[in-house]
């Protein structure tokens, strides 16, 4: 047990040490220990969390300072204090909780509250009284007289003067010695038995230091201590063999050792996979794997570097007004346009049905073969021009060409050109320009 705690006073105690949870040696001194992870448990009641709402502070070694204000020791008893931080092993601590009398009587200048019931087995009121009347037997009441004001310590002064001054009038009725009814010289004869019976403790106890260890107690000691660990499921430890894997029975659900091996529940533990030595060897692959991980991946870090340098000016192309950002502009805008104009030719085929009278017409399968257009009919369909002044064929391959060819834009002078198919020449030409935040480009010039 770590000491008392006084009823319903707020106190700051130290909690630790923490010891890693890996090594069991290193202190954790950079530990959050929040209110929610103190758990406090009043006389053996449910644990909870504390009611003082402040942080843990790391003092030193891994010993922390943890406040507790009045509700967290309002209950006299035990209070237990449970600590299981993540990459800490557990903490707990024992108190136990007194009152304000007791506590300021052992660690302070209060003393014991003592509560007479009865004195020479009649009630003490009655015995009090009659102690301080005129009696040759009792204490003059005309010596009260002599005191300024009746204190405790005077009565008890006052006491032990009348007693020496004259022991043959002072009296002491003994009624019971250990439960056993007294009667005349019985009171003298036990008097003496307990002197020489305790005539070896000496003046002030002196004979009770240095006791010999009496060989005849190693039996019993560890008999007893033997008993108490069974009792307890202790001599599994090291010595008794669990029942079955299932270690339940030995070590119950929501222990500590239950929480460090199964999270709380004990049956959840399986030797074959969590054990330490388990353990320790997958940790050894993963050991293995990141070897080859950090192997495999030595250059990449160059090559990254690389990488970036390479590509570093597409950050300025992909920007807003950028050159690729232009392009893209360019082209949803030539969409734009050529969707219209596929719109014209499809207007124009409608017309073709029409006037040919072929709109809606189906034709069999077996009645299409041989019709053809001749090579002169589709020059003919194709040199049309549209209402752009342009042949369907041409606007067909400049539709085609904004679509599929590659447009450069000269970020100096803003000049815009369409290269041809394979790259080796302009098709088209035309300029962008950028005015107060917007971005125009002039239409294209074709040959």
């Amino acid at each position: 047990m770590d000491g008392f705690l006084r009823q319903s006073t707020a106190i700051t105690v130290k909690i630790g040490p923490f010891k890693d949870s890996g090594d069991g040696d290193a202190d954790e001194t950079a530990l959050t220990l929040s209110q929610a992870d103190i758990r406090l448990s009043k006389n053996g009641g449910n644990y909870a969390q504390k009611n003082e709402s402040s942080s843990c502070t790391h003092d030193e070694l891994g010993e922390y300072n943890c406040s507790l204000d009045t509700t967290d020791t309002n209950t006299l008893g035990i209070l237990r204090l449970a600590v299981h931080e993540s990459g800490a092993l557990s903490v707990w601590h024992t108190w136990q909780v007194v009152t304000a009398n007791f506590y300021d009587t052992m660690c302070s200048t209060d003393q014991f509250d003592v509560n007479v019931t009865n004195i020479e087995g009649s009630d003490a009121t009655d015995q009090i009284r009659d102690a301080v009347v005129d009696d040759a037997t009792r204490i003059d009441a005309s010596q009260l007289n002599t005191h300024s004001a009746i204190t405790a310590a005077g009565i008890v002064n006052e006491w032990e003067t009348q007693s020496q001054a004259d022991p043959t009038g002072f009296h002491v009725n003994v009624l019971e010695v250990n439960g056993t009814a007294q009667t005349a010289n019985d009171n003298g004869a036990d008097i003496n038995a307990i002197l020489v019976d305790t005539a070896e403790i000496g003046a002030a106890g002196a004979g009770l230091t240095a006791i010999p260890w009496n060989a005849a107690w190693d039996a019993e000691v560890q008999s007893e201590v033997n008993d108490a660990l069974i009792a307890n499921n202790l001599d599994h430890l090291c010595l008794t063999a669990t029942a079955s894997a299932d270690m339940t029975t030995e070590v119950a659900d929501n222990t500590i050792i239950s929480r460090i091996l199964a999270a709380g529940d004990t049956s959840a533990f399986v030797p074959s996979t969590d054990s330490l030595q388990n353990i320790r060897d997958e940790l050894a692959v993963v050991d293995g794997n990141v070897d080859s991980v950090l192997t495999d991946t030595a250059d990449m870090q160059p090559r990254v570097v690389a990488i970036e340098a390479d590509t570093n000016e597409l950050q300025g192309d992909w920007a807003n007004g950028g050159r690729l950002d232009l392009i893209i502009d360019e082209l949803t805008t030539q969409g734009d346009t050529n969707e219209g104009k596929i719109d014209t030719i499809d207007t124009n085929v409608d017309s073709i049905l029409a006037d040919t009278g072929t709109d809606g017409v189906v034709v069999a399968a077996a009645s299409k073969t041989g019709y053809t257009l001749s090579n002169a009919g589709i020059d003919a369909l194709f040199d049309r021009n549209s209402s752009l002044s342009i042949s369907y064929e041409a606007l067909i391959e400049r539709t085609y060409e904004m679509v599929n060819n590659k447009m450069t834009v000269n970020e100096t002078t803003g000049a815009v050109a369409l290269r041809n198919i394979g790259d080796s020449a302009d098709i088209a030409t035309g300029n962008v320009a950028s005015s107060s935040g917007t971005t125009t480009r002039a239409e294209l010039s074709w040959p």
